[in-house]
């Protein structure tokens, strides 16, 4: 069973054939193409899950988007056949037993958007791989016949509450790669020095620290006040008590100084006007 969007245009043939060839597979649930805008950039080369936003955990994004048609990709998945979570239903290929096995799209909390994404992890929870190709190439005219994206929120709630934990594992994007887009190169926060990452979580209820952490924005590394040992806090406390009585001895000792001084001095003067009378 085939499912193609009616924006679509062929390349070249033998693209159906690059698709049969593993859709085919009893292991296979779904097979995906390669979709290129007009102007030769990625448009679709398979679907990450878990990513897409920096402001809040995201549902999924086409890995590659807008990479040049003739880029290798991370060591080389653009150029190969490639395993991923999702592709996308403006050109996929499946068994229609296995479509009519799983009810089909989710119509009814999905009605515009991550139906395509939502029947493939359907797919995988029953043990299919979902499959890219490279050699199925099509022109994708993304949203011509729909007009521009107006997805529901809603869509993108239910998704996260169905399917959250395992969005936020995909096992075919690296955790230390970028969760804004589906580029394979690493998260921001990671590529910053490690003593400057953060390292505990946020507080709860501090929004600022948790919007930071999603964007991979920088923080300063507050590092904990450390109490000083025992053994040098006495060390500490002997030496200022040795200072004090110095302090004190030295006080002392010049007071009896300036008094011997003035007896001294009072003395000489009782002797000359004594021996002037």
């Amino acid at each position: 069973m085939l499912l193609l969007n009616d924006d679509t245009e062929v390349i070249s043939g033998g693209w159906l054939d690059a698709m049969l060839e593993h859709a085919q597979r009893p292991e296979v649930g779904a097979v995906g193409a390669k979709l290129l805008y007009p102007d030769g950039r990625i448009q679709h080369a398979g679907v990450i899950v878990g990513i897409g936003s920096f402001w809040e955990p995201g549902v999924a994004m086409h890995s590659y988007h807008f990479y040049p048609s003739d880029s290798p990709g991370y060591a080389g998945t653009l150029e190969t056949t490639t395993n991923y979570s999702a592709v996308t239903a403006a050109c996929t290929l499946f068994r229609k037993s296995l479509f009519e096995e799983l009810g089909g799209f989710d119509e009814e909390n999905l009605p515009i958007q991550f139906n395509d994404v939502d029947l493939c992890l359907r797919m995988r929870e029953r043990g299919y791989c979902i499959v890219y190709t490279p050699y199925a190439e099509l022109y994708h005219h993304e949203s011509v016949s729909r007009g521009q994206w107006s997805g529901e929120r809603s869509e993108n709630l239910y998704m996260r509450e169905r399917w959250g934990e395992v969005m936020d594992a995909d096992p075919y994007y690296n955790p230390s790669f970028s969760r804004g887009y589906g580029d394979f190169n690493l998260r921001a926060d990671l590529l910053r020095p490690k003593i400057l990452r953060r390292e505990a979580e946020p507080k709860k209820g501090d929004l600022r620290k948790l919007v930071r952490r999603t964007m991979g924005a920088p923080e300063i590394h507050e590092r904990p006040v450390q109490k000083r040992p025992k053994l040098v806090q006495d060390r500490n406390n002997t030496r200022k008590a040795a200072n004090g009585n110095a302090k004190t001895s030295r006080s002392e000792t010049a007071d009896a100084t300036k008094a011997a001084t003035r007896e001294a001095t009072s003395e000489a003067g009782a002797g000359r006007w004594g021996s002037g009378s």
